[in-house]
């Protein structure tokens, strides 16, 4: 019997400084991947983009880790990073093949072949941005920057029909359907509830409509129905006073707290005592945090905003709402928190649910699967 050698994996995108508390979804994804990847016998190493920000020691990990620094920290795109930053790093390095997670522009070689991973549709993102000019030119310059570089890439991961929708049919791109990974640390929490808890977690942005997730829940409490909203995660774009005021002119000071940015084991944490998930934003794509919830068994109500539609049943694994519509989404949490049974159904569906769809090890399989067929048919 011949043993066959490991496929050598070299993933780009963005990689937390502290594995315990990643900064957004992209970096949740790709050290959730990376750590299954090596689990599975995959010989990978990560090209992160070096930041300001103390960094954890790499030496003990199961796969190298090399820093790419950014031209520009904080720009608005990876596209100021050289590609042939990165290709230097395939020469040296020679993958079988390259994973990129949405940084799309940084590889442009055929050989090795790569992957892409489309995590969010950052034109439509920026749309939400603050000033008249940025909301304008920013979209303009990133989707440019997107079908520039969008055309050198076969094999694309979509990581719900949202993606695919959006970059649409293409004659050079062949999809696979494979939703983020959740550390299985998820499945694991024991669920204590309190009564009337409603979580928020994640960035705290005018995309995500935090006024209008603050708006909904003073409505349900008007209704009779006792509630406490926790909002974890860090401000931006100068958005804290706007929601200060907010809990303030709603007369939810008493009912909000703001937790600020949560390790990982505190999320977890939070999802084991909250009665129910809220988000309300006007733009997403695929939000880590509802497939988190979902696996821990907490009920997710939420805005059908991107691709959320394609992560929650209506009444059955989770409660949704039309974008923007603050008393349906009132009325949806209103009918979970008052409501123990169904909130324990919806709940249990939901787990069901995650555990078919974002189970790590089946997210690590299928993605080992898309690297041998994209490698197989570059040899072809």
């Amino acid at each position: 019997m011949t043993n066959r050698r490991a496929i050598r994996v070299l993933m780009v995108g963005d990689f937390p400084a502290n594995l315990d508390q990643p900064q957004g979804g992209v970096e949740t994804v790709t050290r959730n991947l990376a750590f299954g990847l090596a689990e599975a016998g995959i010989d990978l190493t990560v090209v992160r983009f070096g930041n300001d920000r103390e960094t954890f020691p790499t030496n003990d990990l199961p796969f190298d880790v090399i820093d790419l620094a950014r031209r520009r920290p904080g720009s608005i795109g990876n596209w100021l990073i050289s590609p042939g930053d990165v290709q230097r790093i395939v020469d040296d390095r020679s993958p079988d093949i390259v994973h990129l997670q949405g940084t799309t522009e940084l590889y442009r070689g055929s050989r090795p072949p790569s992957v892409l991973t489309i995590h969010g549709i950052a034109y439509k993102d920026a749309t939400h941005g603050s000033g008249f000019a940025r909301r304008l030119l920013q979209p303009l310059l990133l989707r440019l920057s997107f079908e520039e570089s969008i055309r050198n890439h076969q094999h694309v991961i979509a990581i719900n029909k949202v993606v695919r929708k959006e970059v649409g049919e293409r004659h050079h791109i062949t999809y696979h359907d494979i939703a983020n990974p959740v550390e299985n640390e998820f499945f694991e929490i024991t669920r204590t509830p309190i009564a009337g808890r409603l979580l928020y977690v994640g960035v705290l942005s005018p995309l995500k409509n935090i006024e209008g997730l603050i708006e909904a829940a003073a409505l349900v409490r008007s209704m009779g129905v006792p509630l406490s909203l926790r909002l974890a995660g860090p401000f931006t774009e100068n958005y804290e006073p706007a929601v200060r005021a907010s809990i303030e002119r709603l007369d939810m000071t008493e009912a909000v707290t703001v937790l600020g940015s949560l390790s990982r084991s505190q999320v977890r944490e939070e999802l084991g005592l909250c009665a129910a998930l809220g988000l309300a934003s006007f733009q997403e794509t695929a939000p880590m945090v509802i497939a988190e919830a979902m696996a821990a068994g907490v009920p997710v109500i939420a805005t059908l905003a991107g691709g959320i539609g394609n992560m929650l049943d209506h009444d059955r694994t989770g409660m949704t709402s039309p974008v923007g519509d603050v008393s349906a989404f009132a009325n949806n949490l209103a009918s979970i928190l008052a409501n123990d049974e169904k909130r324990d159904e919806i709940g249990r569906a939901a787990r069901i649910a995650a555990e078919q769809t974002y189970r790590l090890s089946n997210v690590v399989a299928r993605t080992c699967d898309v690297y041998k067929a994209a490698i197989d048919s570059a040899n072809a």
